[in-house]
């Protein structure tokens, strides 16, 4: 019986600290919202690429926007074949896993390489990318990128400046 108690007791301690976490990462999420709300500009907001998986949504700015670079791409380019047809938007897309975009459009333009922190063989640099397809300055930018957790390579290797040039 003794143990038994002891036993509950231990649990309860547990569930109290448990709670105290909670507590802890509750506080850390609404501190993050008050920061959030203090910056947030409300926009309009349109879907592109469809209902599911491949559809995003955007704020409703995309006139001033020439270029979408889009990595991951494998066998879904609805969102891009949407920003062709509606936007006149050329979209450059690269994936190491397929061999072709899914869909062809005269605004696609593909590369067999995934993105990643460094060019070499099967791997290009998000800048070293961009260099390639246009030129400097030549107009507005979307990037768009679903790499299955790559996206943080990504982004921690590139300058706050280069990634500034991207709406």
């Amino acid at each position: 019986m003794k143990a038994t108690i002891k036993s509950w007791l231990k649990r309860g301690r547990q569930r109290r600290q448990d709670r105290q976490v909670s507590q802890a990462e509750l506080e850390n999420v609404r501190r993050f919202l008050e920061r959030f709300r203090a910056h947030y500009i409300g926009v309009d907001l349109i879907r592109v690429g469809g209902d599911g998986d491949g559809g995003y949504l955007l704020p409703d700015c995309l006139a001033d926007l020439r270029y979408c670079f889009s990595p991951g791409v494998a066998y879904q380019a609805d969102f891009e074949k949407e920003l062709s047809d509606k936007y006149g938007i050329r979209s450059f897309m690269a994936d190491a896993s397929v061999d072709e975009p899914p869909i062809a459009d005269e605004n696609f333009h593909f590369i067999q390489k995934f993105l990643g922190a460094h060019t070499d063989g099967a791997f290009i640099t998000l800048g070293d990318w961009v260099a390639q397809s246009i030129e400097v300055n030549d107009g507005g930018r979307l990037l768009q990128m679903d790499i299955e957790g790559g996206e943080y390579d990504v982004l921690t290797f590139e300058s706050a400046e280069f990634l500034s040039q991207f709406s």
